[in-house]
């Protein structure tokens, strides 16, 4: 055989090993970052679906501690409903039993009916603890509601 023409085979047989082994080599790395790549949307995938748990399960309390809120605020505005009920039946019926405005009223009357006026929260008598307002202690009188 021809020398050149040797030459020819043995360089044309490791140009053709080389690229067996660069296309080779091509493919093992292309196979190997597909792997990672699935891995990683993997762990990222696992990773969102426990953080739409984790916001779920906090918009859970979230919602609980709001109903919660409102039925405590329910509650509370129902018993103020039923104290203010209680305190205006109370003053009508010592203002109709009693008509002169000079007579002494007990203090609590006097105290229940002027916070009655104001929609603040009375504090109820006590048995026991009626007691007659001193001299000079005023009753305030809404216009129109005598």
């Amino acid at each position: 055989m021809n020398p050149a023409l040797k030459y020819l085979a043995v360089s044309a047989s490791i140009m053709v090993v080389m690229f067996g082994c660069a296309t080779v080599g091509w493919t093992l790395r292309g196979w190997r970052c597909e792997t990672a790549m699935a891995a990683y949307k993997a762990e990222q995938s696992g990773k969102a679906e426990d953080q739409r748990k984790e916001s779920r399960l906090i918009e859970i309390k979230q919602e609980a501690a709001a109903d919660k809120s409102t039925q405590r605020l329910d509650e509370q505005q129902e018993a103020h409903q039923k104290e203010t009920v209680y305190v205006e039946k109370k003053v009508i019926q010592y203002r109709d039993r009693w008509r002169d405005r000079d007579c002494q009223r007990p203090d609590d009357w006097v105290q229940l009916y002027n916070e009655s006026l104001f929609g603040t929260d009375p504090a109820m008598p006590q048995a026991g603890q009626a007691g007659s307002a001193p001299i000079g202690t005023a009753m305030l009188l809404p216009t129109g509601r005598d």
